[in-house]
């Protein structure tokens, strides 16, 4: 899965259309002019706009899949929770009733962070799939060398600025392991090569365009190679 979970999507705009909908409640109550947002501003509590600034902050952290969201969604309801009491118990344009589903409502919105898609995402924010850089396919001439095991040569099959795609022969069986850490070196010409560290995250066998290879993460690449990455990464031609 390469796309963001669409309970985070729906989760965080409904969170924005209820903080939109505190100024829109007082023009229809108290009959303002869309363009009237002073008078409509004045009418906020100091309460009022702590809610709506808690629901635009997590609705910041829900679309983001932070795991900020978890902490925030107590405050957040509690807040909601007062608010929404004392609108119903003295204000008198809502009842007690209408105000307590409004808070159901709005605490069912974080029912979703139980989901397990929701769940393997919040426990660890590598898993934000959406956020891996553009995978670039260039066959670039690649060495690695692990510091347990034999040197292995190669090319890539895809490059991102975070990691690469690093194609394995078959007769290759010793391979480092997940976790591990590698010297790898981009052989850009005779004369040049751009050196970094990575570790392994995955070692895969051939599946769809994809062949065997192994699944690099960058972890530091060399102060005076960086320019040259970067060059790499923008060139249009494709290295033999």
């Amino acid at each position: 899965m390469m796309m963001r979970p669409k309970q985070f999507y729906v989760a965080s705009w409904a969170l924005v259309l209820i903080a939109l909908s505190f100024p829109l409640q007082v023009m229809v109550l108290y009959g303002h002019h869309w363009s009237e947002w002073g008078a409509v501003f004045n009418k906020f509590t100091f309460l009022n706009w702590l809610v709506i600034g808690s629901l635009l902050l997590g609705a910041y952290f829900y679309y983001q899949a932070s795991r900020a969201i978890v902490l925030i969604a107590p405050v957040l309801l509690v807040l909601v929770a007062v608010n929404n009491y004392l609108v119903g118990q003295f204000a008198g344009d809502f009842s007690l009733l209408q105000t307590s589903l409004g808070t159901i409502g709005c605490g069912l919105l974080f029912a979703p962070l139980a989901l397990p898609s929701s769940v393997l995402v919040l426990k660890d924010p590598r898993r934000r799939w959406w956020l891996r850089s553009k995978r670039l396919h260039k066959r670039v001439p690649a060495t690695l060398n692990p510091f347990v095991g034999d040197m292995i040569q190669s090319h890539t099959f895809d490059v991102s600025q975070t990691g690469a795609f690093i194609c394995l022969q078959d007769l290759q069986s010793v391979l480092p392991k997940v976790g591990d850490t590698v010297r790898v070196s981009f052989n850009v010409s005779t004369m040049k090569k751009i050196r970094c560290e990575a570790v392994v995250v995955r070692i895969s066998e051939a599946k769809g365009h994809y062949p065997r290879g192994i699944g690099l993460r960058f972890t530091e690449i060399h102060k005076a190679h960086e320019r040259s990455f970067e060059n790499l990464l923008h060139s249009s031609e494709t290295l033999q």
